[in-house]
C-alpha cells in the first residue's frame, strides 16, 4: 500500500464532516464558506507527510482494454480538451485553478486512494458503521429540535437537525439510513440479540426522519433504493411481498409528499430553464460549457437576474453540462449506464451471499445518489459533502470488478470486524 495508515481514513472523514459543518447553523460554520479547497489542499498535505510511503509507490499505464477505464478516460480527456481551449479562465483565474487542482486531488483520494485502502484492510464495515451511527445520531438530534419546539432557523419547520437546510439533512440521512439495513444484514448472524434490535430501531428512526424533511427528492430517491435493495436481496420472496410493498408506498410515501404542492418543482424547473438558455447561446458552450467554476458562477449570475438567487440549478446532469457541455454528460451518462448493468449481471451471477449483499449495498448507493442528481446538484459540486462520497463509490465500483481485487480478499479483509 502507498498509504501506510488509518491516518488516511481518519482524514477523510474529518474533511467531509467539514463540509457538512460549513452548512450547518451551528457557531463560526460561516468562517468556513469559500475555504474548503483551502483545507482539503492542507489536509492532502498532511496525509502525503503522515501516510506516504514513496518505497511502494508503482505508477502503472491505465490497461484501454477494459471499458470502464476507456469512459473514465474519455471523460478525462473531454474536460482537460473543454477547459484547455475553450474555457482558459479555469487555468488563467488562481481562484479557479485552486478549485480545478483540490478537485483534482479530491478525485484521487476519494475515488482511488480511499476504496483502495477500505477495500483490502477491513476498513469496509468499519466505515458503514460509523456511517449508520452517524445517522442515528443526525435522526435523534432532529428529533429533539423538530418536537422540542426550538427552531433556530425558518427552514426548523421541517426536520432540520445540525443542517440549515432540510433537503441536506435529507441527503444525509438518505445514505445513513440504506447503510444502516446494510450493515444489519451484512452482521446478522454474528449480532447479539440487543444491537439486532438497535439497528432495526435506527433505520425505522432514520427513515421517519427522512419522511419529516418533506424533502420529496430524498424520500423517492431513498424509497427506490430501498426497492432495489431488498428485491435483490429477497429474491423470489419479493414476489410476496410486492402488493405490501406497493400499498406501503402509496399510503405513507406518495399520499405524503404530495400534500407538499408542486410549488418546488415549478421552482427548479425555473432554474433549469436558465442554464437551458445558457446553453443554448451559442454551440461552442452547448457542446464544451463554460468551465468548472465559470460554468456554475454565470448560472448564479443569471438565477438572480430570471428567477431567484441560488447555488446551483438543483440538477447534477445540468451542472455537469454547463461545465464541461453535452459531449460530457453523454459519455458520463453511459459510462453510469455501464456500472449499473454491469452490476446487476455479477450480482445475479454471484453465488456467494456476502458478495451479493455487498455489490447490492454499492449498486443501490449509487442509485441513491444519482436519482438524488436529478433534482439536486451537490454530487458534482466541490463544496459540498455529498461529491466526496458520490466520488469514493464510483471508486469502489470500479475496483470491485478489478481483477487485481478479487472478491475473495475483500471477504477476507472484512471477515473479523465490528
Amino acid at each position: 500500500m502507498v498509504f501506510k495508515n488509518r491516518t488516511i481514513i481518519f482524514i477523510s472523514l474529518i474533511y467531509i464532516f467539514i463540509l457538512m459543518y460549513k452548512i450547518s447553523w451551528f457557531p463560526l460554520a460561516g468562517l468556513l464558506e469559500g475555504r474548503e479547497n483551502y483545507l482539503f489542499l492542507s489536509f492532502c498535505l498532511i496525509i502525503v507527510l503522515f501516510t506516504f510511503d514513496l518505497e511502494k509507490l508503482n505508477l502503472k499505464l491505465i490497461n484501454l482494454k477494459k471499458l470502464d477505464n476507456l469512459f473514465l478516460l474519455s471523460l478525462f480527456l473531454i474536460a482537460s480538451y473543454s477547459t484547455i481551449f475553450y474555457n482558459t479562465n479555469e487555468i488563467i483565474k488562481i481562484q479557479n485553478a485552486i478549485n480545478l487542482v483540490s478537485t483534482i486531488f479530491m478525485i484521487l483520494l476519494f475515488g482511488i486512494i480511499l476504496p483502495k485502502f477500505i477495500y483490502n484492510t477491513g476498513y469496509f464495515l468499519k466505515l458503514v458503521n460509523i456511517i449508520s451511527t452517524f445517522g442515528f445520531l443526525t435522526a435523534l438530534f432532529g428529533f429533539f429540535l423538530y418536537f422540542s419546539g426550538y427552531k433556530p432557523l425558518a427552514t426548523a419547520e421541517y426536520l432540520i437537525s445540525f443542517i440549515r437546510h432540510p433537503n441536506g439533512v435529507s441527503i444525509i440521512l438518505s445514505l445513513t439510513s440504506l447503510a444502516t439495513i446494510y450493515y444489519y444484514f451484512a452482521k446478522l448472524d454474528e449480532l447479539t440479540l440487543f444491537k439486532k434490535y438497535f439497528y432495526f430501531i435506527s433505520f425505522i428512526l432514520q427513515f421517519f426522519a427522512e419522511l419529516l424533511t418533506q424533502s420529496r427528492t430524498g424520500i423517492l430517491a431513498l424509497v427506490i433504493a430501498l426497492s432495489v435493495f431488498f428485491s435483490f436481496y429477497y429474491r423470489k420472496k419479493i414476489i410476496i411481498l410486492f402488493p405490501i410493498a406497493v400499498i406501503s408506498v402509496k399510503i405513507f410515501i406518495l399520499d405524503y409528499i404530495l400534500k407538499k404542492g408542486s410549488a418546488s418543482f415549478i421552482s427548479r424547473a425555473r432554474l433549469w430553464l436558465v442554464a437551458i438558455d445558457l446553453l443554448e447561446k451559442s454551440r461552442q458552450t452547448f457542446i464544451w460549457g463554460y468551465g468548472y467554476t465559470e460554468g456554475n458562477k454565470l448560472f448564479q449570475k443569471n438565477a438572480f437576474y430570471f428567477t431567484e438567487i441560488v447555488e446551483h440549478p438543483h440538477n447534477a446532469y445540468i451542472s455537469l453540462t454547463l461545465m464541461f457541455g453535452i459531449i460530457f454528460l453523454a459519455v458520463f451518462i453511459l459510462y453510469i449506464l455501464f456500472l449499473l448493468i454491469r452490476n446487476f449481471y455479477i450480482e445475479f451471477k454471484h453465488k456467494e451471499k456476502k458478495i451479493q449483499l455487498f455489490i447490492n449495498f454499492i449498486t443501490s448507493t449509487m442509485l441513491l445518489i444519482l436519482l438524488q442528481g436529478i433534482f439536486e446538484s451537490p454530487m458534482v459540486l466541490y463544496w459540498y459533502f455529498l461529491m466526496p462520497i458520490f466520488i469514493m463509490f464510483l471508486g469502489l465500483n470500479h475496483l470491485m470488478n478489478n481483477k487485481n481485487y478479487q472478491f475473495d480478499n475483500f471477504l477476507k479483509s472484512n471477515s473479523n470486524l465490528i
